[in-house]
């Protein structure tokens, strides 16, 4: 298979999940209808939106399917996976509520047995302090000092050998290979392995899981081999279910249900567009509209997605890419702590990941097993509830913005994922081109764009576009449509429920105002921007007026500088 072919199919996936009315997630794209070959590639056939999902079932024969695998922390089946309803236990399906007039929000989704078994449930959760030992709490308290002071491996060695001699009788260090096997089991936390590129290309999960080699570089799939490249994705569910198992944490995390919106000022992100929009709005996985609407239990989370490059080491340049969610529920001056932010994930370099998109498959599915609900304790009122949690936005810079949407980016000739503004070609300093969009560049008003008045990008215009490029049959007619559209396909993104492209990713303030508009603008007033004069405005500052004001700033100690 081809690495367009089998991108255009991966994709599909979620341009299908958005239509269909079955709940099954990654299809066998391989048993679609094969295009014509007599098919004009410079016009997309047409898109048969009703019927392409059925076309695609009726060619599957009816047997069981081996379903992905399933988060750590629990042996609840997933709410997301198809299965009929013969196959489920009479006393043990879940309570969907469909065709209620009435229904629990905080139990719907769960099953009727696990109800039964709340006392039991809540009993060992409360229990579970007590049970441990005086050396369990003393490799915890251990395994605590070395995260909360960042300790190395090396530093740990030394302590070891200084205050632990091996004639010492009365202390004792574990070896660290010993405390973190013993935290790890303590935890009941199993970080999920997927084979992936050598290179950090894709990674081998769902529809790639049983590719033999990189579609990217070529490279091989090592599975199964002891030199085995692996992505450890570290499940979100777990993270999310021992948060309300806190007493304190679980309180703090009332913050989103007690916060009282003003709509004439924004403070928080749940004074935003996007958030009162999901609030009125029912819960629809996989084309079923279920009957329960966003955030309408008390305790249901909302995140934040981010993601970006970074090196690690100051001495090296290979970069890294974490997956972070940011738990909105918690309080703004808190919920961006390194110990309250959720990592999901660190795809390792050498370099940036090419198929960014299969890294987040994991991530996808739990989120959609998240909107369905998923059963979990609230320690504090004592009783079992559906645990839901919706992604409310994702946010980092614009080169991983699209990796993460399929776009093709800002050098683009629509560079934008909020707007249609096109592109025009314009002077560097050093004499070469490059794309940029000026708000006025021929003085006719009828042709220079309206700066409040732009066309903006929809999520049916995204979905569309892409799926267009997705089905065009050749590399040449997807790259000119690509061009075109800016759009390079269907990010996988688009099937959490949730999520609207480009609704959910908004402007990030840090990179486009503090790392690259106020260092611009610095370059501007002191005369160094790209060898322009000021031309006919004074924009230029006067170097005394610009020396008075760096040493205002810097006895007032703004940033830290005295």
């Amino acid at each position: 298979m081809s690495q367009k072919s089998c991108s255009k199919r991966f994709n599909a996936a979620s341009i299908a999940a958005q239509r269909a009315h079955t709940p099954q997630s990654f299809p066998l794209f391989d048993q679609c209808d094969p295009i014509s070959a007599d098919t004009n590639d410079l016009i997309p056939p047409p898109i048969d939106h009703n019927n392409l999902w059925k076309n695609v079932l009726l060619k599957r024969s009816v047997q069981p399917q081996e379903h992905g695998a399933r988060s750590e922390g629990g042996s609840f089946g997933s709410l997301s996976s198809f299965q009929s309803e013969e196959d489920l236990d009479a006393d043990a399906k879940p309570d969907y509520g469909l065709g209620n007039d009435s229904y629990n929000p905080a139990t719907h989704g769960i099953t009727h047995s696990m109800i039964f078994q709340q006392a039991l449930t809540i009993k060992i959760v409360r229990n579970a302090p007590s049970s441990l030992t005086g050396s369990q709490f003393d490799d915890i308290n251990i395994f605590d000092f070395i995260i909360r002071n960042k300790l190395s491996v090396q530093t740990y060695f030394d302590m070891q050998e200084r205050f632990c001699p091996n004639n010492s009788r009365h202390t004792s260090l574990p070896s660290l290979k010993s405390l973190r096997t013993r935290i790890l089991k303590l935890s009941g936390f199993k970080p999920m392995l997927y084979d992936r590129c050598k290179n950090s290309c894709m990674c081998f999960a769902g529809p790639f899981k049983d590719l033999s080699e990189c579609l990217e570089c070529n490279a091989p799939q090592s599975q199964g081999s002891s030199s085995r490249a692996l992505f450890e994705y570290m499940p979100l569910i777990p993270q999310l279910r021992a948060l309300f198992c806190n007493p304190k944490t679980r309180q703090t995390m009332e913050y989103r249900h007690n916060y009282k919106s003003d709509n004439s000022v924004i403070r928080d992100i749940f004074d935003g567009k996007q958030y009162h929009e999901l609030r009125h709005s029912h819960v629809t996985i996989d084309g079923q509209r279920q009957p329960y609407k966003y955030f309408e239990d008390e305790r249901e989370i909302a995140l934040g997605l981010s993601t970006d490059g970074m090196c690690p080491f100051k001495r090296r340049k290979h970069s890294c890419w974490p997956l972070i969610l940011v738990n909105y529920n918690l309080p703004p001056e808190i919920r961006t702590h390194i110990n309250n932010t959720l990592c999901v994930g660190l795809i390792p370099g050498p370099k940036s990941p090419k198929n960014l998109g299969s890294f987040l498959i994991p991530l996808v599915e739990e989120l959609v097993e998240l909107a369905a609900g998923t059963p979990a304790v609230d320690y504090l009122k004592g009783v079992v509830f559906s645990l839901r949690a919706h992604i409310l936005d994702g946010f980092g810079d614009i080169p991983a913005l699209s990796k993460m949407l399929e776009l093709v980016g800002h050098n683009g000739r629509f560079p934008c994922r909020l707007c249609l503004i096109e592109a025009i070609w314009g002077l560097t300093a050093n004499g070469g081109t490059h794309l940029y969009c000026p708000l006025h560049h021929t003085g006719d008003p009828q042709v220079d764009p309206n700066p409040f008045h732009l066309p903006l990008q929809t999520h049916e215009e995204y979905m569309r576009k892409g799926e267009e490029v997705l089905k065009t049959p050749s590399d040449t007619a997807r790259a000119r449509l690509a061009t075109k559209s800016g759009i390079k396909g269907i990010s996988v993104l688009s099937r959490v429920p949730s999520v609207s492209i480009p609704g959910s990713f908004p402007i990030d303030i840090m990179h486009m105002v503090w790392i690259n508009l106020i260092p611009q603008l610095a370059q501007l007033w002191t005369g160094n921007f790209n060898n322009l004069d000021p031309g006919w405005e004074h924009y230029d500052i006067h170097p005394t007026v610009w020396e008075a004001l760096a040493i205002s700033q810097l006895n007032l100690g703004v940033f830290g500088l005295h």
